[in-house]
């Protein structure tokens, strides 16, 4: 979806979202669909040619931890393992839309075992609640590595954790 900003005519904005897609996704399409990356990469370089001053929002992640515990073994080593491939997937991400001149801002992911979806049940159910306990320590993880790679990149957070947003149901709907 792309779309030109009014009161800003030279703003133009671009979502290149992908319910349900992983950070694996993010970098190497799915579905058949393109890269959500490869495209943002392209958007950045076109705009950054043309005088302009791209900004990239990221936010990714949360589709990763519901996959690693609907899908994982739930064990310390596939956690320890999960780590080191996100980390390495933020490396591909920012780093390559740096390089492309983009500004990066990236989210700090909430603890999707909080979600109403979640305490209910109504969203991957296979994950047991001891596991969601598991799930909600490594968003602590993950949301780390985000800083770090943050910092690294000369990027900015924006942070998801620290508000009710996604549990709040006057604020969720």
């Amino acid at each position: 979806l792309k779309k030109v900003n009014i009161i800003r005519p030279d703003t133009t904005l671009l979502n290149l979202g992908q319910s349900g897609w992983s950070s694996d996704a993010l970098i190497a399409g799915d579905l058949g669909l393109e890269s959500q990356l490869t495209q943002a990469i392209s958007e950045a370089e076109a705009a950054t040619a043309a005088g302009r001053y791209p900004v990239a929002l990221l936010w990714i992640g949360s589709n990763d931890l519901w996959y690693l515990y609907e899908y994982g073994d739930g064990s310390v080593e596939s956690e320890r393992n999960d780590l080191n491939r996100f980390a390495a997937n933020l490396d591909a991400i920012i780093g390559r839309l740096k390089d492309a001149g983009a500004e990066v801002i990236v989210a700090k992911l909430d603890d999707q075992s909080k979600r109403p979806v979640a305490i209910k049940g109504e969203a991957f159910v296979s994950i047991p609640p001891e596991e969601l306990k598991k799930m909600s320590a490594q968003v602590v993880q993950y949301n780390l590595i985000i800083e770090e790679k943050a910092a690294q990149y000369n990027a900015m957070t924006v942070d998801f954790y620290s508000t009710d947003i996604f549990t709040n149901p006057a604020t969720l709907y």
